[in-house]
């Protein structure tokens, strides 16, 4: 029998979790009502003999028994207990034989409609469907989180369920949850889109749990080789990618990346009874990438698989249950949690019109147990009022070494730090003073995670982060920020979010924030020179070929901005001297496909002296790449490079290298393909490639393998 204390739920969660113990147990018919609250009526069921039956809850496991005696007593003077003709008690708090009689006397019912949690988990206990339904009691469970770990099903991402596990117990079913669940049944595919703070992760990860608990695999990826590296056709995989666009702007790797992502898009949904994947991005990032210089990416904007999260959508009892919930697992007291969910303002707080889960989340953090209703409710409404308030008093309230370590870890790529990385780049302090600011920031600020042996830091949620990059958007901090940067890739990450470096350098950039811009301007020179010594600092330690190409891809992403011809030439002679090391010259040069086709992208961008020199080394590249292109996601990458690089020369070279994959890939997909509906809309994919490459291909034998694999499907059915 299970032993739940029932700490994972919320008072509304409880409720439900009755409704259907007591329904199953005693073969009522019972519904739940969240307008009750006030009346005594959680839940009721008028039976065909218009006889009334209440179920009444009491949601108390925090709770002393004089408190819980005292509430009991309460509910005799309520509607629900005086017009009830049989009225059920059940409740979270520890029940003894005395207190149970006690409680029964009170209310002048039978013993046996008193349920405490002893009653409650036997009847769970035999009835397993019960359990399943309701997934924040087992997600609490360390037996449950340790069978899903070890069974395989949450690869690579233990640490993800653990977040998810902590994070269950605010959910809240919204709509979106099953219009998001009816489109990933039917398109494989859900790409959830959102204003900021409007539930996108909590609705993905609740969609990801959904099949953990249907033993599929999860695994979060933070770009598509991630899938493609443990993709398993025979298994039931589900990948989650959360901010595939980027966390607050259309991320520089975007137009990069979009070939292979929308071939894992493609591939998705053709085996979608065994594959599916849900995506996450911010409302503007969406429309940024239908701006984008890429073709896939425009696509996305009107996808069948897009999932829009709408505040309007959220009726009143599920605005309201949000925010209850929130207010239930703060270090708010019983008592005053009682008296907030009763004062009138709540209703006024679920109208208003900055009503965010967000901003509700992070003020339910900071509350603590000294705190009483009023002192609450009025804190959610002024913040409500000004969402920057929130941030703003609890940055100020920090001690000097903890606002340092969150203003550098700003300026840094969004995705988690090594902590040793991180305190590299921060003010000197001591590692007493270093533990204590880091000890300050947890959780409200930044999360610490344990990652292949070392904890890394990431901002708590994107909010925090959108604050520091505004408190650093003015003339003061502006200025010294640039001055003090120390990695190439902090460069990157502010001109980014200053809206001054963009996918396409076709497209004149629109600036964000100002002074951010204004500084980074100001400084050019020094940046360019700056560039270079980066680099070749970051050179001096042995690096792979692939980490090389990506670092140079990074420094002509900022020479294309802030670089001169006469002082960017270094560039192209250490791309000249990555080409010729460890290379014999009977040995044809091969590069990483990826790796490369991002750098010449950005290279081409980069104004230089010696023209003729860029385009032997663009031309050396891109044919070294393409003599390593194994499969059709490196034809992607090819495909998606400008169309003045791709020389006659090169196509020419490119044209030999398709045919031999596209004959290749038809081969192994005739021999290994089970399904028929894949195999012929893989077909018809190398087809149509191999005619842009002027090769044509017989599909006879795959349409005969196909009808053999629809014949045997129908005979089984």
């Amino acid at each position: 029998m299970p032993d739940y204390d029932f700490l994972s739920l919320s008072p509304t969660d409880f409720e439900r979790l009755v409704c259907d113990v007591l329904n199953v147990a005693l073969g009522t018919h019972m519904r739940w009502y969240p307008e009750g609250r006030d009346r005594g009526i959680d839940l009721r069921e008028v039976t065909p003999d218009q006889r009334t039956i209440i179920g009444q809850c009491k949601h108390y496991a925090r709770t002393g028994a004089a408190k819980f005696v005292k509430a009991v007593e309460g509910e005799t003077n309520k509607l629900g207990y005086k017009i009830a003709d049989r009225y059920l008690f059940a409740t979270s708090h520890q029940m003894s034989a005395d207190l149970e009689a006690k409680i029964a006397k009170i209310l002048k019912i039978p013993i046996g409609d008193v349920w405490g949690p002893g009653a409650i988990n036997d009847i769970l206990g035999r009835n397993p469907e019960v359990e399943r339904r309701h997934f924040k009691l087992w997600l609490s469970s360390t037996t449950m989180l340790d069978s899903i770990v070890n069974a395989g099903l949450w690869n690579r991402t233990d640490s993800f369920l653990e977040e998810i596990a902590q994070e269950a117990k605010f959910w809240v079913e919204t709509p979106a949850y099953p219009r998001a669940r009816a489109i990933l049944d039917q398109e494989g595919v859900c790409i959830i889109t959102g204003l900021p703070g409007t539930g996108k992760t909590f609705l993905a990860e609740r969609l990801a749990l959904d099949r953990a608990s249907r033993d599929w695999s999860v695994i979060k990826i933070v770009n598509p080789r991630d899938a493609w590296d443990v993709w398993n056709t025979d298994k039931e995989q589900f990948f989650y990618y959360d901010d595939f666009l980027g966390q607050a702007r259309l991320a520089l790797t975007a137009v990069d990346e979009a070939p292979e992502l929308i071939k894992l898009i493609s591939r998705v949904r053709s085996q979608r009874s065994k594959k599916q994947l849900v995506m996450t991005s911010r409302e503007q990032i969406m429309r940024e990438a239908a701006l984008a210089a890429s073709d896939p990416l425009n696509d996305l904007d009107i996808d069948p698989a897009r999932c829009a999260i709408v505040l309007s959508d959220l009726d009143m009892a599920t605005r309201i249950e949000l925010l209850t919930a929130h207010l239930y697992f703060s270090e708010l007291p019983d008592d005053e949690y009682q008296r907030a969910v009763a004062d009138r303002r709540l209703l006024s707080l679920a109208k208003s019109p900055s009503y965010s889960p967000r901003i509700i989340r992070e003020i339910a953090r900071r509350i603590r147990a000294v705190a009483n209703a009023d002192q609450v409710l009025a804190d959610v409404e002024q913040t409500f009022n000004n969402p920057q308030r929130l941030w703003r008093t609890s940055f100020e309230g920090l001690l000097r070494p903890a606002q340092e370590i969150l203003t550098t870890l700003a300026t840094l790529p969004v995705r988690p730090i090594y902590l040793a990385e991180l305190r590299a780049l921060v003010e000197p302090m001591d590692t007493w003073g270093w533990q204590r600011a880091l000890k300050s920031l947890e959780p409200a600020w930044i999360r610490i995670v344990e990652t292949d042996n070392e904890r890394t830091a990431v901002f708590s949620n994107p909010g925090c982060r959108d604050y520091m990059l505004s408190r650093l958007d003015d003339p003061e901090h502006a200025s010294e920020l640039v001055d003090r940067l120390q990695r190439l890739d902090q460069v990157i990450t502010l001109g980014h979010e200053a809206g001054m470096l963009t996918n396409d350098t076709k497209i004149a950039p629109a600036i964000r924030r100002n002074e951010m811009a204004r500084a980074l301007t100001a400084r050019r020179t020094t940046i360019a020179s700056r560039v270079e010594y980066w680099y070749e600092e970051w050179d001096r330690s042995p690096r792979t070929t692939e980490a090389r190409l990506s670092k140079l891809r990074d420094a002509a992403i900022l020479l294309a901005k802030f670089g001169q011809p006469e002082s960017n030439g270094w560039l192209l002679k250490h791309l000249i001297t990555l080409t010729q090391t460890g290379n014999p010259e009977e040995e044809a040069l091969r590069l990483p496909v990826m790796e490369t086709m991002a750098l010449a992208r950005r290279l081409s961008d980069v104004a230089v002296e010696t023209e003729d020199v860029r385009g032997d080394l663009l031309h050396t590249i891109i044919t070294a790449a393409l003599m390593t292109a194994k499969t059709s996601r490196d034809l992607d990458a090819y495909e998606n490079i400008p169309e003045d690089l791709r020389t006659n020369e090169v196509h020419a070279v490119a044209r030999r290298c398709a045919i031999r994959i596209i004959d290749d890939e038809l081969e192994q997909f005739i021999l290994t393909c089970e399904d028929p509906d894949e195999l012929l809309e893989s077909g018809e994919e190398l087809r149509i490639r191999a005619l842009w490459y002027g090769h044509e291909i017989t599909l006879g034998d795959l349409y005969d393998r196909a009808a053999e694999l629809g014949n045997t499907r129908d005979h089984a059915e």
